[in-house]
């Protein structure tokens, strides 16, 4: 296997110039030099077209314009000089800052998004991430990495990759990362890289689909976590919820609880642990107390024994793994089942509200 042009620039800003490169090469002018790109990038375009709900599909691609960080937006392309859009790229940072509302008003004031002159708004992100909501809600169509692979794949993708060395990188760098984030599957955790647990979160999410997870940086190393059913207790503020966590040679399933400013923190941290374990008694569930008991205000106060359900060659039973995550849920619900622990269920925190300690 040859050198990967893209292993060598992995950057947001060399897959801008890639798809710049793509979408530029949609004008009629490169429809005989280079046919094959030409293509797949009018295949492209008309991809964003049809991901954007309300907008007819485009006939007659007559001109294209296409500017990098115009306005500080990572890539805009005109069509016909009435069609604009607006792609925000990503290879694995996500959303910040209200960026998409500051970029989509910056292109309004142009005056597109009116009078004919359509506003098309994708969020192209070839990495992973966990929620897409708030994209959504600015108004954005969202590109995965399997959108841009099954464009690659395609016929049109499989004739550029044949003609082209730059589109052929492209995707078999993709293609590569999207193995790895499904290895999980076929390999026992202690295995897994950083793309294999993202993996492994997603398939959870498609089960626990109000949770989030995100890299937890700590001067040990740092881990994944997946973060869900967060409850809170009325009478002392603390809140609990549960959180896996990933890392090398270690998956484990705990619950946290995160003392609110000025509580006693060690009585509080040994008053939850104390619930977790009498709760997960009188349901039946095995709960065991953490290897060491954090001095933060997020704490880990117990730990469910056994999480993840292994297969015979060691990989993860992901159906009878979610019957464990539920086994978790049930012990933190009877938690509060005494009338004295009144309690009501939160909407899940943002993951960077989410502190180890």
């Amino acid at each position: 296997m040859h050198p990967n042009l893209f292993d060598f620039a992995p950057s947001e800003l060399s897959q801008d110039a890639f798809l710049c490169w793509l979408l530029a090469h949609a004008a009629p002018s490169h429809c005989h030099g280079r046919p094959e790109i030409h293509a797949l990038g009018r295949e492209f375009i008309g991809l964003m077209f049809a991901r954007n709900s309300g907008v007819s599909p485009l006939l007659d691609i007559r001109t294209v314009k296409v500017r990098r960080q115009f306005k500080g937006i990572d890539i805009l392309c005109v069509v016909n000089d009435t069609i604009a859009f607006l792609i925000e790229d990503k290879v694995g940072t996500t959303e910040h800052s209200g960026q998409l509302d500051t970029y989509r008003r910056r292109l309004e004031k142009l005056g597109f998004g009116r009078d004919g002159k359509p506003l098309i708004l994708i969020y192209l992100q070839t990495g992973n991430q966990a929620r897409y909501k708030r994209v959504r809600d600015s108004g954005y169509q969202v590109l995965s990495r399997l959108d841009v692979l099954g464009l690659l794949e395609g016929t049109a993708g499989l004739a550029a990759r044949e003609a082209s060395d730059i589109a052929e990188d492209f995707y078999r760098r993709l293609r590569r990362i999207e193995t790895e984030v499904q290895s999980f599957r076929s390999t026992p955790p202690d295995t897994w890289s950083a793309n294999a647990r993202m993996g492994f979160f997603m398939a959870l999410q498609g089960e626990f689909p109000e949770a989030n997870w995100r890299y937890v940086p700590n001067p040990s190393g740092g881990f994944y976590a997946f973060i869900w059913h967060e409850e809170e207790s009325r009478e002392d503020g603390c809140k609990l919820h549960l959180q896996i966590e990933a890392e090398d040679g270690r998956l484990d399933l705990c619950f946290k609880v995160s003392v609110p400013r000025g509580g006693d923190v060690p009585a509080l941290r040994a008053r939850w642990q104390k619930e977790v374990l009498a709760a997960g008694r009188r349901i039946g569930v095995e709960t065991l107390r953490p290897r060491r008991l954090g001095r933060g205000t997020t704490m880990t106060v117990a730990l469910l024994i056994p999480f993840a359900v292994a297969n015979a060659d060691g990989t993860i039973d992901t159906v009878k793994t979610v019957r464990s995550m539920r086994k978790a849920e049930a012990v933190l619900k009877a938690c509060f089942d005494s009338p004295a622990q009144d309690a009501h269920v939160l909407p899940m925190p943002t993951p960077a509200d989410v502190v180890e300690g």
